[in-house]
């Protein structure tokens, strides 16, 4: 069904005659909004591709919002004078099976400034992330918001 979507934003930038990312943008969202309608109506068979753009959007726009706040932490954190950071290294239960989850996540916590992925255990059942913040009343905080932020919203979209 991307396909299709694709092919009506396309089509949309051919009516239009302007092949812009904006245009092409308003194409693929009105191309999806038929794609939801006409799966709702039975027409056609996309019920699981409507139900995952959304959660691909969610995701994408959870991972900003952690981008930006971690960016403006990091950067108080360098101006600040005050005591030294507390690095740490957590090992965090994955629920996350398949190669292609961990290893969105990993990447994911890796481009959040302030949080590296390391290592995951060998039986895949951990994955061991260095924190540049962690107090020790923080380690189970930072813990939950990792798994709620991201590894939540990844087996949302893969599963």
């Amino acid at each position: 069904m991307a396909v299709w979507n694709v092919v009506l934003a396309l089509l949309w930038c051919s009516f239009w005659g302007i092949f812009s990312p904006s245009v092409f943008f308003v194409g693929f969202v009105l191309g999806y909004l038929l794609l939801w309608v006409l799966a709702r109506r039975g027409l056609v068979a996309a019920r699981t591709y409507t139900r995952t753009v959304p959660r691909v959007v969610s995701l994408i726009a959870v991972f900003l919002y952690e981008l930006v706040l971690a960016n403006i932490r990091v950067a108080i954190d360098t101006l600040r004078p005050g005591p030294p950071v507390r690095p740490a290294i957590l090992g965090i239960d994955l629920d996350c099976s398949t190669d292609l989850e961990i290893l969105l996540l990993s990447v994911l916590i890796s481009l959040t400034p302030g949080t590296l992925s390391m290592e995951v255990s060998p039986d895949r059942g951990r994955l061991y992330v260095h924190v540049l913040h962690a107090d020790d009343d923080d380690l189970d905080k930072i813990k939950r918001s990792i798994k709620d932020s991201f590894e939540r919203r990844i087996l949302e979209v893969t599963r």
